[in-house]
């Protein structure tokens, strides 16, 4: 007789629990965080019709779609992640739901030259035109501006372009009450430093 998987019928049974408390109470939250957790272990097949169940009842819950997205983004099915995007994101001003968002921008656009540069920064101008004033968007702000550092400049009119928008972003930076000001404040001035040694080199 073969023995009997204790740990598997637990889990098993937790599961069971967990649906019948979700069909009794649909708005119980910490069932929906529980069925979630499970949907990240299945292939997306079987998990997306967990994700959109939870969504239906939790629309706004921006844990939830950025799970959704990052099940998606596993497997690269790009049309599915724009189109959760474009159902969430303005209902849902969270920041790590937004950089996972510029994150996948980032991903299809990184190997299309300057058009998919120019993609990224609207990318983050639009990003940051809704959760640029979150007291948690420091590091979005500093992801910007390390990415419009690492754009390429081949000639004297490029590079003031490009130094004109970095030092723009870095002013609007130091004025949104964000956990990083001061590390923005201090960034900006080795920015400017540098400018100004160049300049009278």
């Amino acid at each position: 007789m073969a023995p009997v998987d204790n740990g598997a019928q637990t889990e098993t049974k937790d599961q069971a629990t967990t649906s019948t408390t979700a069909a009794t109470d649909p708005y119980n939250v910490e069932a929906a965080e529980i069925l979630a957790s499970s949907a990240q272990h299945m292939p997306i097949a079987q998990a997306a019709p967990i994700y959109e169940q939870i969504l239906s009842l939790f629309p706004t819950a921006s844990k939830f779609w950025k799970q959704y997205a990052e099940a998606h983004m596993a497997v690269n099915n790009d049309d599915a992640i724009k189109q959760i995007f474009s159902r969430c994101l303005l209902n849902c001003l969270h920041v790590p739901l937004w950089r996972c968002y510029i994150r996948f921008i980032r991903k299809v656009n990184e190997k299309k030259g300057a058009e998919g540069q120019d993609e990224i920064r609207k990318a983050f101008d639009f990003m940051l035109g809704y959760v640029g004033a979150d007291m948690a968007s420091g590091p979005v702000w500093m992801e910007y501006i390390t990415f419009l550092k690492s754009l390429p400049a081949q000639t004297a009119q490029e590079e003031s372009i490009r130094m004109t928008a970095i030092r723009k972003t870095y002013q609007k930076a130091i004025i949104t009450p964000t956990h990083h000001v001061e590390q923005l404040w201090r960034e900006y001035e080795h920015f400017e430093n540098s400018v100004s040694q160049r300049t009278h080199i």
